[in-house]
């Protein structure tokens, strides 16, 4: 009986390793990740994951969403110009002049009554030297 016991803490012991792993990874792939974070500049930097906001990238501009998803480089520097409202072009940018700049990355879903929420938000720190 005592084994018994033991067999059943052990496996919950197993279950709760798996859950804290499992978690770990969770977060590891919601993390904004970038192309490069620091360099001489002009440092040319792109999205790269997660795969939400890349599967967004690749997608087409929409009427009540746009592309989905919101980037702010934060230097003021100046946007390609985007006519055709190209997604993907959204998730590169250049930094021309040398400075620390974050930037955040939000994707949106729309309410039953149209008006959009962020419903994820990443964010990260570039250096260019």
């Amino acid at each position: 009986m005592h084994s018994e016991r033991h067999g059943t803490v052990g496996a919950l012991s197993a279950l709760a390793v798996a859950f804290v792993v499992t978690l770990g990874c969770a977060a590891d792939k919601d993390t904004l990740q970038l192309s490069v974070t620091s360099g001489t500049a002009p440092l040319t930097v792109r999205i790269t994951g997660p795969k939400n906001v890349t599967d967004l990238g690749r997608g087409t501009w929409q009427k009540w969403t746009g592309c989905g998803f919101n980037v702010t480089w934060s230097d003021d520097g100046p946007e390609p110009p985007n006519p055709r409202r190209e997604c993907a072009r959204m998730l590169e940018h250049v930094y021309s002049k040398p400075g620390v700049y974050r930037v955040k990355v939000e994707t949106l879903a729309v309410n039953p009554d149209d008006s959009q929420r962020v419903d994820w938000t990443g964010t990260a720190t570039i250096t260019a030297r």
